[in-house]
């Protein structure tokens, strides 16, 4: 039996203009760089970390000369910070697409270099309501 994993420790998030990425996931998601991790910072091929504000999750932004937007990452939230994001992506045109997955609703989007971010919650029953009494 494989032991026990602790936590996802970071991501890693291939993007054609470090800078840029730093600006639009500071601007949009609230990250910030990561000061614990910003020995690499002046080397443009080495990981730039960032993290959100309660340091729970962390971004290690790679810039490729060959980039190709695939990467997805998916947040989690819940039901009431669903419908905040969903106002707030709509505000600032962002949000392309709201899903019904049958357990689970997510609000799909891009960052600046085209790699896609979902925000999923599990509260279900709780965004079925909310969201069917915002369309009516």
């Amino acid at each position: 039996m494989a032991p026990d994993i602790l936590h996802v420790d970071h991501i890693h998030l291939p993007v054609p203009d470090r800078n840029a990425a730093v600006e639009w996931y500071s601007k949009y998601l609230g990250f910030r760089v990561c000061e614990q991790l910003a020995l690499w910072i002046d080397n443009e091929y080495a990981p730039l970390f960032l993290e959100n504000p309660s340091e729970t999750v962390k971004l290690a932004l790679f810039k490729t000369d060959d980039f190709s937007p695939t990467s997805a990452i998916a947040f989690g939230c819940s039901g009431c910070e669903f419908m905040h994001w969903k106002r707030y992506l709509e505000e600032q045109e962002l949000l392309q697409r709201v899903a019904n997955h049958e357990v689970c609703w997510s609000l799909y989007f891009q960052d600046v270099a085209g790699n896609g971010i979902e925000i999923t919650s599990y509260d279900y029953e709780q965004l079925a309501s909310e969201l069917a009494s915002e369309s009516t």
